[in-house]
């Protein structure tokens, strides 16, 4: 690969690092990591023209892992349409987490009662306004 071809595969991915949300350390106290495996090739089974192919998968924690590639006459395009992809499918994985989230938030303070106690006198402090 030359370096303006590595430039702009490190310029693609580091666009998709707002969409992946990872927390710095994980639950036994070492660091988090996300792993992104690239591969570029040319394909060799076309007999008029180069025709280029680009994958990449990126493994998140939790064994999380989301792929994508792409076939098009321009390793550019290739590159290009692969960062789409993954941008809408990271995208729908962090609406996902997020909607998780919310839900178990408003399930914990929906079994998080208060006490009869404390609603008495939240009431006794309205009253008195």
């Amino acid at each position: 690969l030359t370096d303006s071809i590595r430039t702009y595969i490190n310029q693609k991915t580091t666009e998709l690092d707002k969409f992946i949300n990872v927390r710095n350390e994980s639950l036994d106290g070492r660091h988090a990591t996300v792993e992104a495996f690239v591969e570029i090739a040319r394909s060799m089974h076309h007999r008029k023209g180069d025709v280029f192919y680009a994958e990449v998968q990126i493994r998140m924690p939790g064994d999380f892992t989301v792929r994508a590639e792409s076939t098009q006459p321009d390793l550019y395009l290739a590159i290009d349409e692969v960062k789409d992809e993954l941008q809408r499918r990271l995208k729908k994985y962090s609406g996902k987490q997020t909607a998780r989230r919310i839900r178990d938030y408003r399930f914990f303070k929906k079994i998080a009662k208060i006490s009869s106690l404390a609603r008495i006198q939240r009431e006794r402090r309205r009253w008195l306004k």
